[in-house]
């Protein structure tokens, strides 16, 4: 919103989406295009969940925990995985925005 010409404006368009747990996914929400999409976010957000796995387990075994103590927490309903994009179309007047370099 902006409310005055001097204001410093936040040059950005973002898409921010729910991709775990599937009961809490807004499908309406998703861009529709490219059609792989949703299948290309799946996998990125499995192989993470992989990648958060070894290291929970790992940092268990290091703190001298039992290995699944961090694993647990990632069970279906208790966490939640969110992925963000961010656009940064060209802008005019460079010098107002809060994003200019």
């Amino acid at each position: 919103m902006v409310l005055s010409e001097d204001q410093v404006l936040d040059w950005c368009d973002r898409l921010y989406l729910t991709v775990e747990p599937e009961s809490r996914i807004i499908r309406s929400l998703w861009p529709a295009q490219p059609p792989a999409f949703c299948d290309v976010l799946r996998e990125y957000t499995a192989r993470c969940w992989e990648i958060a796995g070894v290291v929970l387990t790992s940092l268990a075994r290091l703190l001298g925990l039992h290995e699944g103590r961090f694993v647990v927490m990632m069970d279906e309903g208790v966490a939640m995985t969110h992925a963000r994009f961010n656009y940064y179309p060209r802008c005019d007047a460079p010098s107002r925005t809060s994003s200019s370099a």
